[in-house]
């Protein structure tokens, strides 16, 4: 019989693509005291927004932190007051910014999808924040040690079981 020659797929090395968020976080709109309600809050932080506003005045008069470190939460373009335009929810712009570079594309209050992020090799999907215990090969949950003294279900000592059952008068309250 012949031997016919499997045909082997073709190997396509991972090309991670961009990152969208640090587009969309520059893409956010800046909301001024005319476009949101002063009364309303964030509601990540529940700080209101007229605080949040009169903030974001007071650091946009510091050029100097907004430009030596981006990233500093006192620069200018991380501060103020956004809106999602797809769903319309506002927040402020900090806790908007922290959500989004936390891996989360959806908008906090109704879980609207703003952003499809790429999942990245070898991560699993979660709802987030699960524990996930380590694998059952690594420790055996009978072996666990409590305070020193090591538990089995194996027995390693003879017991004196000849008192077993039997109640003491003396231990007895009277």
């Amino acid at each position: 019989m012949e031997a016919r020659a499997r045909e082997v797929p073709e190997v396509v090395p991972y090309v991670p693509l961009a990152d969208p968020r640090p587009d969309f976080i520059k893409s956010l709109p800046d909301l001024t005291t005319e476009d949101v309600s002063l009364d309303d809050n964030c509601p990540i932080c529940l700080i209101s927004f007229e605080t949040i506003l009169k903030e974001a005045a007071a650091s946009a008069l510091d050029v100097h932190a907004a430009i030596s470190n981006p990233s500093n939460p006192k620069a200018a373009w991380y501060n103020g007051v956004t809106k999602l335009d797809r769903c319309g929810h506002v927040f402020c712009k900090q806790d908007l910014v922290e959500w989004i570079q936390g891996s989360h594309g959806s908008c906090p209050t109704c879980r609207d999808q703003f952003l499809t992020l790429a999942i990245e090799e070898g991560y699993e999907s979660s709802d987030g924040g699960e524990y996930i215990p380590p694998s059952d090969d690594t420790m055996d949950a009978d072996d666990i040690e409590l305070d020193g003294e090591a538990t089995s279900d194996s027995f390693t000592d003879d017991m004196d079981m000849s008192d077993w059952g039997q109640t003491s008068t003396a231990s007895r309250a009277p």
